[in-house]
């Protein structure tokens, strides 16, 4: 359930007040959880532009919060360290490296949680912080996430007929109401007798309350559904959530949520975007497919690839000759880009099929599609979107969001994120060359929204 809520600001704050008050509100801990027997997070998706003081508005509240104990969760080590560097000195703790505590991340989560300290940690550890949220040990925390890149996913196929008989019939794992896997005790005191038989990927991502059956074969691993369960409250920190599967995801769980936003800021986000943002085609790419699962079937001397890459030679000899490649920000499917192995093993070092013969490996910034919350490529002055965003069919069927407007409300909000990793979110001009038509006129529709 969504209970959108626009908050009016008051007028005596400064333009970046407003959503500190609001998040500020967001991560009171209810007073009356501790003691429910129906307990349920509090849980706010703070619905607010890329480059708009999310960050510092965070940082302000952590700060001025000493009562509160947080739990914040960042796409990046680089994020870490920004959190660390914004934050009163002691008042925020971070796993180290593992040799360097004689422990892992997880180990020293447990370690920092259980002393009742304040902590930041990459999505990397959502797994052992859904454990740790199942355990009880975030009932009195605010935790809050800084971007969900990728709410749910499909982690693999199984025979139904495994999963009844097997996985469910044996009793290893069991099944809750919304399709979610739970591994039962049986399971854990006897891995090591079925560690040959049963999956060892299922297994962890049960643990984690991360994993879902869609009952036609797919395996699908998502944000730990104890996050949102078991935390005292959850503040999610997004933009455009209504194209996001993290809405879908919490709605498809019975998870109550309010989404808060500043009144006026999309609106001048969209102005902003509208005097800064140029598009530009790519004609001689415009007919070949961009797809994902387009991309992940085509070979160094498939047509497409070698067109692709005559074609980015071309854009880097003529209409980007002048500019540094250091300053070009590329996305396409990451196999297409780099070199991999029929065993689908990534080799960064080599080209793939898009970037070989491109004269752009190794000196243009490639990142996948999903990037999120991260500022190290806000020098970016050219990008390169070597994309037709859709959202995966066996997600969209599970979820029941299988509907046109869903799809264009996800292609568009993929793209912005993507797109706003660049210098844009500075306030500067940036050039984005889009092959697809229909990404384009998307993109020039959500622009022109009065």
């Amino acid at each position: 359930m969504n209970l959108d809520t626009c908050v009016e600001p008051d007028p005596r704050l400064t333009a970046q007040d407003p959503l500190a008050k609001i998040l500020s509100s967001a991560v009171e801990v209810p007073a009356t959880t501790f003691d429910d027997l129906e307990f349920r997070s509090k849980i706010t998706l703070l619905d607010h532009p890329c480059g708009f003081g999310k960050t510092s508005s965070l940082l302000s509240v952590i700060n001025n919060r000493p009562d509160l104990k947080f739990l914040v969760v960042v796409n990046t080590l680089d994020e870490v360290d920004r959190i660390m560097r914004g934050v009163t000195p002691g008042r925020m703790s971070a796993p180290k490296d593992a040799f360097e505590a004689n422990a892992n991340k997880g180990e020293q989560l447990e370690a920092l949680l259980v002393a009742s300290k304040s902590v930041v940690i990459t999505h990397k550890l959502y797994e052992k912080a859904g454990r740790l949220a199942d355990g009880g040990l975030l009932r009195d925390y605010s935790v809050i996430i800084d971007e969900v890149p990728n709410t749910i996913e499909a982690l693999q196929t199984i025979k139904p007929e495994s999963m009844k008989e097997i996985y469910l019939g044996k009793g290893f794992l069991e099944m809750s109401p919304t399709a979610e896997l739970r591994v039962t005790q049986k399971w854990i005191d006897e891995y090591d007798k079925f560690s040959d038989t049963l999956r060892s990927s299922i297994f962890n991502a049960s643990l984690g309350r991360g994993l879902f059956y869609d009952g036609k074969g797919n395996l699908l691993t998502s944000i730990p559904v104890s996050l949102f369960d078991y935390a005292g409250s959850v503040t999610v920190l997004t933009f455009l959530s209504s194209g996001s599967l993290l809405t879908k995801f919490l709605e498809l769980n019975s998870l109550k949520y309010e989404t808060k936003t500043v009144p006026g800021a999309l609106s001048a986000f969209r102005g902003r975007a509208l005097s800064l943002l140029t598009i530009k085609a790519l004609p001689a790419l415009e007919k070949v497919p961009y797809s994902y699962s387009k991309q992940k079937t085509y070979t160094v001397s498939s047509k497409p690839a070698r067109t692709t890459a005559t074609a980015l030679k071309n854009l880097k000899q003529r209409q980007l000759v002048d500019v540094n490649p250091g300053n070009i920000l590329l996305t396409c499917s990451k196999s297409a880009w780099y070199k991999s192995s029929r065993r689908g093993d990534i080799d960064d070092t080599r080209p793939g099929p898009f970037a070989k013969d491109s004269r752009l490996f190794g000196k243009a910034n490639w990142i996948a599609n999903t990037t999120r919350g991260t500022n190290n490529y806000s020098h970016c002055t050219h990008l390169i979107y070597l994309y037709e965003q859709n959202v995966n069919p066996v997600l969209m069927n599970w979820m029941k969001v299988n509907d046109a407007e869903f799809r264009q409300q996800y292609a568009v909000t993929e793209m912005i994120q993507w797109i706003w990793r660049s210098q844009i979110r500075n306030g500067l001009p940036v050039t984005v060359y889009i092959p697809s038509k229909r990404m384009r006129d998307l993109l020039d529709g959500w622009l022109s929204v009065d």
